[in-house]
């Protein structure tokens, strides 16, 4: 008898919860973008004093692709040119424009295979 008392759960209707821990106060999450007076983005600068490669001087590669073909032209044009600064610049051309680069690229491609 003594064991089935003591397996039965005791009465504890006269406890009442304690009440829940309170919130904290909100997280403030920093932007991550700002709006800038043009309407164009800008993103926020790195803290750890490194340079980004993005700041670092646009040097094509020696790849036959449109992308380095227009690089080779772009930088004859702006000797202290960044690899952002070309990477907007790429972005920026229309299908077209593009084109004409692969094109270029391939003529490249069948003068350096010739030689």
């Amino acid at each position: 008898m003594l064991l089935s008392s003591a397996l039965t759960k005791p009465d504890r209707s006269d406890i009442t919860p304690s009440p829940p821990p309170p919130i904290p106060p909100a997280v403030v999450v920093p932007e991550t973008a700002k709006s800038a007076p043009d309407g164009a983005t800008t993103r926020p600068k790195s803290r750890g004093g490194r340079k980004s490669k993005e700041d670092e001087p646009f040097v094509p590669s020696s790849a036959k692709t449109p992308r380095n073909t227009c690089g080779k032209e772009w930088i004859q044009n702006n000797p202290q040119g960044t690899v952002r600064q070309f990477t907007e610049h790429w972005n920026a051309l229309s299908p077209e424009q593009r084109h004409e680069y692969t094109k270029a690229g391939q003529k490249n491609k069948l003068s350096a295979q010739k030689s």
